[in-house]
């Protein structure tokens, strides 16, 4: 966090102090009574969270910001305290000053499959030259908001956050109040968080809560090929818009896909100009990550050359479609980090597509529980899937993706093909006699379902 004094942070909310100096400078701002340290001030906003006086009589440089006056001059003892009229307006005035310190570029990326990739991605871009400040993986909860703002001071020239939406409504409007992107990104639209949003219409509203968050003069760079974004109406938004896509109107065309050596070889055609470019990881979802990252990139300034030569030392984060040596000559493509209907649908075909003779065996763990009531439809219908794509060993692992083998065998799979694991352990024994040079295994599941410790037994060191 940029220090600042104490009439700077609380800005233009009117305020009284209580008790104790004012000159001090804060290093840091909190919501929690638990993290309240020397150097730090506490906005008052969880009321349910007891204060605990005895430790804060430790710290001299500590604010308390209240609403509703709380304790003794006795229990204040070394601490600042100052009365807001009202908690929450100073909490929201807070963040919008503490935003608007900073003319950076700032990126809100979201999407259900693709949006950590292409964060990362971007934050590679520019590291090499720029100081960047991102979400922390896949943590893009709310509650990290406050966090990542708070990350950017003035050494930081970029910022890249990646931007969930888990219910509706308000998600991304909740985010849009902390970042104010400049830049939006909209990766693609699939099913998925039906549990927070109620139906797949209002989880498409909620993403379409991206146009609304972006600065007026930002820029939407948004997937030309996704069917559900082609649903959101995107006339009202009057910044710059960059499309990303295969087909033919796409802004940034991808043409001429292919698998090579360690990943994706594709040509960019951008106004008239062509560029051969490759990234790393395979399947054609990554060069649509690829085409977002270096939009994205050049609408802040980045020409697409030096995009392209820095994309190829990409590295993706654990667990996201990564190939890697496996036990006994096996080769083990881990996809392990996380498992709705598209990102399932997206690891078969990569499958499919790097065998090359291979024998193909998926271990798919449950996929995502947020998908309510067609749960047992879409993974009945991943079962289904993996006989179209050739998989020759299905092993299903957990009493929930149990169902995703009943697909299998509605789509005429062998019985005995079809294997059921009720834990990590019996889901090794059963995969542990096809490992072998011959052998490509897939191994699919969500972060509610982690696969590590099969990882650590079929991965070579």
């Amino acid at each position: 966090m940029k220090p600042l004094r104490l009439h700077e942070l609380l800005g233009a909310t009117p305020y009284q102090v209580l008790h104790g100096k004012t000159d001090m400078t804060i290093q840091n701002v909190v919501t929690q009574p638990k993290k309240l340290r020397g150097g730090t001030l506490l906005l008052r906003t969880r009321r349910r969270e007891a204060l605990d006086w005895a430790q804060y009589q430790r710290y001299s440089d500590a604010v308390i910001v209240l609403q509703k006056r709380e304790g003794t001059p006795e229990d204040w003892g070394k601490l600042t305290v100052v009365k807001v009229p009202d908690i929450q307006a100073a909490y929201w005035n807070f963040v919008d000053s503490y935003r608007k310190r900073f003319s950076i570029p700032v990126y809100a990326i979201t999407g259900t499959c693709g949006k950590t990739t292409t964060k990362e991605m971007i934050a590679h871009l520019f590291r090499a030259s720029y100081t960047v400040q991102a979400t922390v993986r896949s943590r893009n909860a709310s509650a990290f908001n406050l966090g990542y703002l708070l990350g950017i001071d003035d050494s930081t020239d970029v910022a890249v956050f990646e931007t969930g939406v888990a219910t509706y409504p308000d998600d991304l409007h909740d985010s849009g109040k902390y970042f104010q992107p400049t830049i939006g990104i909209l990766n693609n639209i699939g099913l998925d968080h039906l549990k927070g949003c109620g139906t797949f219409e209002n989880y498409v509203k909620g993403k379409a809560e991206l146009l609304d968050i972006i600065e007026p003069a930002g820029t939407l760079i948004y997937n030309a090929d996704d069917e559900n974004i082609a649903k959101i109406d995107r006339s009202g938004f009057r910044g710059l818009q960059y499309s990303f896509g295969t087909s033919r109107g796409a802004d940034f065309r991808a043409v001429a896909i292919r698998y090579g050596e360690g990943g994706m070889e594709f040509t960019l055609q951008f106004r008239g100009l062509s560029h051969a470019l490759f990234v790393p990881g395979f399947g054609e979802p990554n060069v649509y990550n690829a085409l977002a990252a270096i939009a994205g990139a050049y609408a802040a300034g980045m020409g697409i050359r030096e995009a392209g030569e820095r994309l190829k030392s990409f590295e993706h984060l654990p667990g996201h479609l990564q190939l890697k040596q496996g036990v006994q000559g096996s080769a083990i493509l881990d996809d392990s980090w996380s498992s709705n209907p598209t990102s399932a649908r997206s690891a078969l075909h990569v499958m499919q597509e790097i065998a090359n003779g291979r024998r193909k065996i998926a271990v798919l763990g449950r996929l995502t529980d947020d998908l309510e009531e067609q749960f047992d439809e879409e993974s009945r219908k991943i079962g289904a899937l993996a006989v179209e794509k050739g998989i020759e060993i299905l092993i299903t692992r957990g009493p929930d993706a149990k169902v995703i083998g009943e697909g299998a065998l509605r789509a005429g799979m062998n019985p005995q093909q079809v294997l059921h694991a009720q834990d990590l352990e019996e889901a090794y024994q059963l995969l542990k006699p096809h490992l072998d040079k011959r052998a490509l295994v897939l191994v699919k599941s969500s972060y509610y379902d982690v696969s590590d410790e099969l990882l650590k037994k079929i991965v070579r060191e």
